[in-house]
């Protein structure tokens, strides 16, 4: 798998895909930017290049929070898949 291919199954899969629990009371959600279960896995390591923020938080349509988005968690996602690992379920 090229640097290509990754960056173009980047572009359709949702960040929900590398999706880490986040406190039950969701106040590390504070400060944190946010984007929805809809944006991609590229649009994540875009916009926490760009804000250099150390993670977005995903939340539902409703605001509430599902869970975080890493640098780490998006690798991870994409070095299980290079392994050929099953996604988890979401």
């Amino acid at each position: 798998m090229g640097a290509d291919n990754i960056v173009r199954q980047l572009e359709y899969l949702p960040v929900t895909m590398a999706l880490e629990p986040g406190p039950a009371d969701g106040r590390a959600h504070d400060g944190a930017p946010r984007v929805r279960p809809t944006a991609t896995l590229l649009n994540a390591i875009v916009t926490l290049l760009d804000t250099g923020a150390a993670a977005l938080a995903v939340e539902d349509e409703g605001g509430a929070p599902m869970g975080f988005v890493t640098l780490a968690s998006i690798n991870r996602h994409i070095a299980s898949t290079r392994r050929g690992e099953p996604a988890p379920a979401r």
